[in-house]
């Protein structure tokens, strides 16, 4: 018998030889190891030299993986610390603040809901009173400088508009050029006009607007329970509690990945049908429900009381969508996605109960001689103008400030650059360029 090589050399040699004669081995058709063409037992020993073969291959990932997983933890706190101060670098968000927009803009106290003073949301700010603008201002008005306030929900707050463009500031810049103004954007995503009233009495009317702009969303009278200001027992239960903490980086990924379409069709069917689970098939709304368009229209009616009571002017403003009364067949899955905020009613319900709700505004602007601001009739039906269902684009808003302008001072001082709108009916179209009842507002 040969005498074996000694030594580390030795022991390398005898992984090659072993590997070799592995490779050289069989199994025989019996399933009995071939011992006569490998070195020594091959079947017995080959557990052995695979083991000898790619252990020190196995331990080097092994680190490898070990001193990644180690990592992992100190990589999210590294990314995390590097998001909030990108954040607060860019959007002057304070650094502990959480990416909730609710949390972060809004507050929730026995005033009402309103925004949060010195709030902060990405590049929404918010002022010293809770006005969107970072610019503070007095609770008294400048001496000879007319006030402006808007009311409403994200239409009015600004959803998708560049900083700087919601249609509030774009009709800031537009009044200043013809004297002294202030607009103030009281706007606050979601709210109804029985949330508007409770707020407008509590808490807004002591700046003592000259005018307010008054731009209800109609389709929130089409949820499952009608529109109801806040509750008394909630109220006095203080601000909303803040959640304690919650990762920034999952925001960031959330805005910068979105769901491919098809994903995005079957969550929205998802959302729409666990809505309407054990509602019976008969309470779905397949024409206008009369009595939720009274309530929209008494509602809207006790709000231009109370604004008149406060001694301020009310400019009506009819609500704008994306959708004509036959939509556009490209616009099927933003139609399902604005159903899912009120499943009872079909889309063309949907539409239809906008549409109506435009004719209440303008009849309610007649009967009290008000301004009016007939914005569904330059815009509805004008998907270009919309970033959705109901938000604007930068254009968009461009043209609600203008076709506000002109009614607030229908002196036909500037035309009117709008295009004539076909795609719905707006009745009488007069009442864009003037008041219902003739009168002239607005004098700076």
């Amino acid at each position: 018998m040969p005498q074996m090589p000694v030594g580390r050399w030795a022991v390398n040699a005898r992984i090659r030889r072993c590997h070799r004669a592995l490779r050289a081995s069989s199994v025989s058709g019996d399933g009995q190891c071939d011992r006569g063409r490998g070195w020594q037992d091959t079947c017995a020993l080959r557990p052995c030299l695979i083991l000898f073969l790619y252990l020190p291959r196995m331990l080097r990932h092994a680190r490898i993986v070990a001193a990644v997983i180690a990592a992992l933890p100190l990589m999210v706190v590294v990314a995390e610390v590097t998001t909030r101060f990108d954040d607060w670098l860019r959007f002057d968000m304070p650094f502990t603040a959480n990416a909730d927009e609710a949390e972060d803009l809004q507050t929730f106290d026995t005033l009402g809901v309103r925004g949060r003073p010195y709030g902060r949301y990405l590049h929404y700010h918010l002022d010293n009173h809770g006005f969107r603008g970072a610019q503070d201002f007095d609770v008294m008005k400048t001496a000879g400088c007319t006030r402006v306030m808007a009311l409403g929900a994200s239409e009015t707050f600004g959803a998708t508009e560049p900083e700087g463009f919601e249609y509030p500031a774009q009709l800031a810049r537009r009044l200043g050029q013809r004297g002294c103004a202030q607009v103030l954007n009281a706007g606050v995503p979601g709210m109804t006009l029985p949330q508007i009233r409770y707020t407008w009495n509590h808490y807004w009317r002591q700046f003592a607007p000259d005018y307010v702009l008054i731009y209800p969303t109609p389709v929130f009278y089409l949820a499952n329970n009608r529109p109801r200001g806040p509750r008394i027992d909630a109220l006095r239960n203080g601000p909303l509690t803040r959640t304690p903490f919650r990762p920034r980086l999952l925001f960031l990924a959330h805005q910068a990945f979105s769901y491919p379409e098809i994903i995005q069709r079957r969550r929205v069917e998802r959302f729409t049908q666990a809505a309407l689970a054990g509602t019976p098939d008969d309470s779905l709304w397949r024409r206008v429900p009369e009595e939720r368009l009274t309530m929209f229209a008494a509602d809207l009616d006790s709000l231009v009381t109370d604004v008149q009571v406060a001694g301020s002017t009310p400019v009506l403003m009819t609500h704008a969508i994306r959708f004509a009364m036959h939509p556009d067949p490209a616009d099927a899955d933003v139609l399902a996605a604005w159903r899912q905020f009120t499943p009872r009613a079909l889309s063309p319900v949907m539409i239809a109960f906008e549409a109506r709700a435009a004719e209440e505004t303008r009849g309610l602007a007649a009967r009290r001689g008000l301004p009016l601001a007939d914005v569904a009739c330059v815009l509805t039906g004008q998907r270009e103008h919309f970033s959705d269902f109901v938000h604007f684009t930068a254009d968009g808003a461009a043209i609600v400030a203008e076709v506000t302008e002109h009614a607030l001072f229908p002196d036909g001082s500037a035309g009117l650059s709008r295009p004539a709108n076909d795609r719905v009916d707006c009745g009488d179209d007069r009442q864009v360029l003037e008041t219902s009842g003739g009168r002239q507002v607005g004098s700076f």
